[in-house]
């Protein structure tokens, strides 16, 4: 079902960039129904070792950056709207005490784009990345805000790099999915990346 719900989706939207707009926010919502499932069926945000820079790892996060990243996690897995900015601004804070903080950037970015904060999450997914280059997630997450602002070309670099680094990274796939399924030279492709979205969220069931 998320399969075809999918290429449908993508094959309205196809020719219409998207905005952050009333119309853009549709599309978004319906390109999130299915991503928000696909997400507890890819490997959380917890780097593998190998997938962390070096500078990353020698990088000692300061105790009040740490507290207040720690509690936006928590504060936004409550949900609300409320919730989801203060999170926000905790992480806000703990990224001006330790600017090297790729995590906290890189969830401050998730933040920002469900509040539709696109030009602004994908400046911390950026961050994120410019600390931490070998993270699939970062990767995937700053193709979604491209692609949700309507830059496909960015969006296209930035899922496939996520998927040379993660083959198992659902998200992109679920994204580049979607992508293809608007032109039928490139349905093929479409279905079987939304054919290990599918797999992934069978073997959660």
């Amino acid at each position: 079902m998320i399969l075809f719900a999918t290429a449908l989706c993508a094959h309205k939207a196809h020719g219409a960039p998207v905005q952050a707009s009333n119309d853009g926010a549709a599309h978004l919502n319906c390109i999130e129904q299915p991503l928000l499932a696909v997400r507890s069926a890819t490997p959380r945000r917890r780097a593998p070792t190998n997938t962390i820079s070096t500078a990353t790892l020698r990088h000692q996060i300061p105790k009040e950056a740490r507290k207040l990243y720690d509690r936006a996690r928590k504060t936004a897995a409550r949900g609300t709207r409320a919730d989801v900015e203060a999170a926000a601004k905790d992480l806000e804070r703990a990224v001006a005490i330790d600017p090297l903080f790729a995590d906290a950037h890189g969830i401050l970015g998730v933040r920002y784009y469900s509040m539709m904060r696109l030009t602004e999450a994908v400046a911390q997914f950026r961050r994120a990345l410019n600390l931490n280059p070998a993270f699939s997630f970062w990767h995937s997450d700053l193709a979604w805000a491209l692609f949700t602002l309507g830059d496909t070309e960015g969006a296209l670099q930035s899922v496939r790099r996520a998927l040379e680094l993660a083959p198992d990274n659902t998200s992109a796939h679920l994204l580049l999915g979607a992508m293809l399924a608007t032109s039928p030279d490139t349905h093929l492709q479409a279905l079987q990346h939304l054919g290990v979205v599918e797999d992934a969220l069978g073997h959660e069931k």
